[in-house]
């Protein structure tokens, strides 16, 4: 039995790893996301039930991509971590339940926003001016893409305060701008995250600039704001003051109907 589970959670390993390079790395896409999604999350029960078989390169211990020779290698300020994936609202109250342990009577509340299919980029601003952005490479260290992001429209390159900060973000392509490049281009690309994907990253910030990447923040890290946030609420505010384009379909809930009626 023991040898039948450690060949499968190998086998497993390798195939999610496969799919991992061919996505990140190639921008091609071996199978649907929702099947890969649900092969780690069988993984994951596998090497919780047999700890001993974990592979030193399984999934579930690395985040992001490979990095390249062709950028300027960065060291994150804050180290980036992965998302936790859940696929039910069962596993949606088990994380309630552990928020509530560790802060228990009180009006504990969630904001719910769409997890969109791109890339996650952070910016550095010093004295409130835009300075570099990267990838998040490895969750240690990144690549400077800054020659591309600066084409974003959107991104300010003065904020309102004269701040440093360092605030991380989803860089995507709008589906009616993925078909318009489609039309247009002798190579398909797959979807529109393998686009944005391959556009962050081009060498010729004049063909990020014609493929109209467009950018929502999320997450504030390392910053010297005389108020801090407390919260996402909060986080969300002060990006949006500071000027930084924030998804507008967000919702605050407070109970697990409320938060499945969103999520459905």
């Amino acid at each position: 039995m023991s040898h039948s589970k450690k060949e499968e959670i190998l086998k497993l390993t390798q195939k999610i790893n496969k799919w991992n390079q061919a996505y990140f790395e190639d921008q091609s896409l071996l199978f649907d996301e929702h099947t890969r999604d649900q092969l780690k999350d069988q993984l994951q029960k596998l090497e919780e039930e047999y700890p001993e078989f974990q592979q030193q390169n399984s999934p579930n211990l690395t985040i992001g991509a490979r990095l390249s020779n062709d950028f300027a290698k960065v060291k994150h300020k804050t180290a980036k971590k992965s998302l936790q994936d859940v696929f039910t609202v069962a596993q949606i109250q088990d994380f309630i339940a552990r928020v509530e342990k560790v802060f228990p009577d009180q009006n504990n509340s969630y904001i719910i926003e769409p997890k969109l299919d791109g890339l996650n980029v952070t910016l550095w601003y010093e004295g409130g001016k835009f300075t570099k952005a990267i990838t998040r490479g490895n969750g240690l260290i990144g690549e400077d893409i800054s020659h591309t992001i600066s084409t974003i429209k959107s991104i300010p390159q003065d904020l309102k305060l004269n701040v440093d900060l360092e605030v991380s973000g989803e860089v995507f392509i709008d589906k009616i701008d993925f078909q318009r490049i489609n039309q247009n281009s002798e190579v398909q690309y797959a979807n529109p995250r393998n686009l944005a994907s391959g556009t962050v990253r081009q060498l010729d910030p004049a063909v990020a600039a014609e493929r109209n990447l467009k950018m929502f923040f999320y997450a504030l890290s390392k910053n010297n704001l005389k108020r801090v946030p407390e919260s996402q609420t909060q986080v969300l505010k002060t990006l949006d003051y500071l000027g930084f384009p924030i998804n507008p379909t967000h919702f605050n809930c407070s109970k697990l109907q409320d938060i499945a009626k969103v999520i459905e």
